[in-house]
């Protein structure tokens, strides 16, 4: 048993050691790329920084002006407005430390996407086995999307990282029924919706989760999970927004998120179209993972106990892509489907393998990851060294590749 155990210790921390090497590749060469990157004075990225720079001049009394100011300007509305307080804040605070430049915000990007890493190989580890975790972080590493965010001063990278470990520590509550939790998972969701008001739609999806736990997994689900899955976090967003911005320049800035999407030239232009528009954009970034994605849903039988967490996910994945379908669309926006599309990708290649691939299953399915992983990195070099690309739309990624002049 003391062999056993020293062999499992030794056996976790080669699998450690193999994912702190895949993380230093990609975060090196992220790094070097950054070289080629140009801050235009107009995209997100520069009020962004604008943002944080003044909070870091003012202090957070700054915001009440930020407020004002957006709501009384009506040529910044086509611009993210200040009610990200909880990004602009940490985006401040680097500035604070490390000077005012806007490269610091790519490195707060850069530094969400190593820890949005290793939240996911902690989690995977604590509920599948070693080798699917770290296929699935082998295949997750190399995403495009999640390293062209990485190499951006914008806020995708800081929110997948928050929604990241609300989806995993509401699953944790659900689990493992604690005072800690439920308030690690509350505060954790509240400061997700500070990062972005978009957030909130994580809320429907968890709240469906819990009423199908109820009526068809037959599972308990008490009064608290609904209070923190929806009105406990949503009340103490609503009390920061009234204290740092002021209650009347808070509801018209609402207001204006809402709705200036239907007269913004941009996203009129390249944010909208069908509702298969996500599904063509993440097959351009990444092929392979769609497909394989796709197969394992219509795939999926949750028979055992044991899928609940992958219904959960799969879940996930339906809600989210529905509820975003009818707002702008940019792959951007939904980052957080690419996680569970990436395990999903493993399983489903680990269930091919295992059926076609009789004698050598494991070395093929290991392969095969390896081989998507690489045709991804070649795509992000592609797409977002070589051809620069801001903005993974439509129109961007088919210019890139070449299919349309």
């Amino acid at each position: 048993m003391v062999e056993s155990s020293l062999f499992k210790k030794i056996s976790s921390l080669a699998y450690i050691l193999i994912f702190l090497i895949i993380l230093t590749i990609s975060l090196t060469v992220l790094f070097l790329s950054l070289k080629y990157i140009n801050f235009i004075p107009g995209p997100d990225e520069s009020y962004y920084f604008n943002y944080a720079k003044y909070i870091n001049d003012k202090g957070i009394s700054g915001f009440a002006y930020l407020f004002r100011d957006y709501v009384e300007n009506k040529e910044k509305w086509i611009y993210p407005s200040p009610i990200r307080i909880g990004f602009i804040i940490l985006s401040s605070l680097l500035l604070k430390l490390f000077g005012n430049s806007v490269l610091n915000l790519v490195y707060l990007s850069l530094f969400s996407y190593a820890l949005f890493l290793g939240i996911s190989l902690y989690f995977l580890r604590k509920y599948f086995d070693e080798r699917i975790a770290l296929l699935t972080m082998f295949i997750l590493t190399f995403s495009p999307l999640n390293m062209a965010m990485a190499k951006r001063a914008l806020i995708e990278s800081t929110l997948n990282m928050f929604s990241a470990l609300s989806l995993w520590l509401f699953w944790e509550f659900l689990r493992e029924r604690s005072c800690l939790k439920y308030i690690l998972f509350t505060f954790t969701f509240f400061y997700t919706i500070l990062i972005k008001e978009t957030a909130v739609l994580l809320s429907p999806f968890f709240i469906i989760f819990l009423l199908f736990r109820k009526v068809f997994l037959k599972r308990d689900v008490y009064l608290k999970d609904y209070l923190c899955a929806s009105i406990l976090p949503f009340a103490m967003v609503g009390i920061v927004y009234i204290i740092l911005g002021g209650f009347s320049y808070i509801v018209e800035t609402i207001k204006i998120s809402l709705y200036s999407p239907k007269t913004n030239p941009y996203a009129l232009s390249f944010q909208s179209g069908p509702w298969y528009r996500y599904i063509i954009d993440f097959l351009l970034l990444s092929p392979g993972v769609v497909i394989l994605t796709i197969g394992f849903i219509f795939s999926f039988s949750p028979a055992k106990a044991d899928d609940e967490l992958l219904l959960y996910l799969l879940l996930m994945i339906v809600t989210i892509f529905f509820l975003f379908n009818i707002f702008s669309k940019s792959v951007r926006f939904i980052i957080i489907l690419d996680m569970p599309m990436r395990l999903f990708s493993v399983l489903m290649l680990k269930n091919l393998s295992e059926r076609i691939f009789l004698r050598h299953g494991r070395a093929f399915w290991i392969s095969l990851v390896i081989i998507i992983s690489l045709l991804d990195f070649i795509n992000f070099y592609h797409l977002f060294v070589y051809w620069g690309i801001y903005d993974p739309v439509s129109y961007f990624l088919l210019k890139a590749k070449h299919m349309i002049p």
